[in-house]
């Protein structure tokens, strides 16, 4: 990365090479989405990125959570703490001098909006009460020795993350006679609540109360098209089509019920279940009883929603998300200097979203984000011999966080924008920048810093070895 003395970026070039394995699967993807978001959340003139899907003799990988934007999350906020080290910069200053806004072009070439960085990252840093000195360089002070062997340290990351454009979601509404409304959709709930939220979506577009929506599981054979249930697009996409189906439907039940009421379909008001023309409270009909009196028995409307967009495989120019998933994470750690031991005091993830659908499941979603990322930062890997072979295919030897590593205190927050109406996802773009927080916090709590993950306690104490032995040098 090129960067002129006074902290302005001005160039980076980046080699990405990601091993998929065996077989390609869906590698090649991963590395194009990994690749868009190597340039990270800051404005750089001039980018060249090369990213590419390896092939070797392990395990083939395939689509996880953050889908390729961790590994690039890790190598570029790393790096940003490095400058700043360099340069003799706080690291919260350095990047918020650097950071994307509204305007600005982004390395695939697309004219950005509705960029919330300072707001995001103001926030990260303040509920950490960052201040320069949480900076090892900038607080040549900072006691290395004492009774105590423990020793806390602070660190900030930032994310960029694509949703998959273009894409393609349709949805059914079916008003029944009683009242209720069938939503159908392909969309997989897999416990990140997303039946709950179309019915939310489905009832507040048609001012129906949620206990009278029903939405469907998949079943391709009768639900209608939903191009895949990932990339943090369900919201988004399917709740876009949930929403045109609810259009439709307003528009058949105003033109029934207009017959029915002997009213003009612009004098009609749909609240609360109900048709009403507009200053005649008592002139009124349930939805049911519409769809009764329909002549059809139950009405249905259709809905689909799609995204235009793409990248040249190339060049990597084009419009590489119909909008970007925005996040910042704080982190502060202890770390025992005795034994390399690292303990998360707290992560404080950050996200937009845009317009929030439901409070509680987007933090719970935020929470998960942390403790995923928890786990790949100092846990999670996979280990192989010197033929390929994986030594720790079972969950009893692939280590993964239990309740008591989780940090004691995860301060998640969503950003809403006043008055918007665009849905953000939000499932996975608070992972990838968790093990970059973590390890930019262990370096400025002991001074090692670490290049491959997971941050066990073996490589802390082993870099703090060496530092010491060099010192006695």
């Amino acid at each position: 990365t090129g960067v002129m003395k006074d902290g302005t970026l001005v160039a980076r070039e980046v080699t990405a090479h990601f091993n998929t394995g065996a077989y390609s699967d869906i590698g090649p993807v991963v590395a194009r989405n990994g690749g868009s978001a190597m340039s990270g959340p800051y404005r750089i003139p001039h980018v060249r990125i090369d990213s590419c899907a390896v092939w070797s003799n392990v395990v083939p990988a395939g689509a996880l959570r953050g889908f390729g934007v961790p590994q690039a999350v890790w190598a570029y906020e790393s790096q940003m703490d490095m400058i700043a080290e360099q340069l003799g910069l706080d690291p919260l200053d350095f990047r918020r001098k650097n950071l994307l806004r509204d305007g600005d072009l982004f390395a695939t070439g697309e004219k950005l909006a509705d960029i919330h960085y300072d707001q995001l990252l103001e926030r990260a840093s303040a509920s950490l009460q960052w201040s320069s000195n949480d900076a090892r360089w900038l607080n040549p002070g900072r006691s290395t020795a004492g009774p105590s062997t423990l020793r806390r340290g602070k660190g900030l990351a930032l994310v960029i993350k694509a949703t998959i454009t273009p894409s393609t979601s349709a949805a059914t509404l079916k008003l029944n006679e009683d009242g209720s409304l069938n939503v159908l959709t392909s969309s997989v709930e897999l416990g990140q609540g997303a039946k709950t939220v179309l019915a939310q979506i489905a009832a507040e577009a048609m001012q129906l109360p949620v206990g009278c929506i029903s939405v469907s599981h998949p079943d391709t054979d009768f639900t209608p098209y939903d191009q895949q249930t990932s990339s943090s697009r369900t919201t988004y996409s399917m709740g876009g089509a949930v929403a045109k189906a609810a259009t439709d439907l307003k528009r058949q039940l105003s033109a029934c019920a207009a017959e029915l009421l002997e009213a003009s379909v612009d004098d009609l008001i749909l609240e609360d279940g109900r048709v009403v023309v507009r200053g005649s409270p008592g002139r009124s009909l349930g939805y049911g009883a519409v769809a009764l009196r329909s002549k059809q028995g139950n009405l249905v409307a259709h809905g689909a929603f799609s995204t235009q967009g793409g990248l040249d495989l190339e060049t990597g120019q084009g419009i590489g998300s119909v909008h970007w998933h925005q996040g910042a994470i704080g982190c502060e750690v202890e770390v025992d200097v005795d034994t390399g031991k690292i303990r998360v005091l707290r992560l404080t993830p950050v996200v937009f979203a845009g317009r929030v659908v439901n409070p509680r499941l987007c933090e719970l979603q935020l929470d998960g984000c942390a403790i995923f990322g928890l786990g790949q930062a100092l846990f999670e890997e996979m280990t192989y011999n010197d033929s390929g072979q994986l030594i720790n295919p079972n969950l009893g030897d692939y280590n993964i966080p239990s309740f008591e590593d989780i940090a004691g205190q995860m301060d998640s927050c969503a950003l809403e924008h006043a008055g918007s109406e665009e849905l953000h996802g939000i499932g996975e773009t608070l992972l990838p920048p968790v093990m970059a927080a973590i390890g930019n916090a262990v370096y400025n709590a002991v001074g090692t810093r670490i290049h491959d993950l997971p941050l066990t306690a073996e490589k802390v104490l082993r870099e703090l070895g060496r530092r010491r032995a060099a010192r006695r040098q």
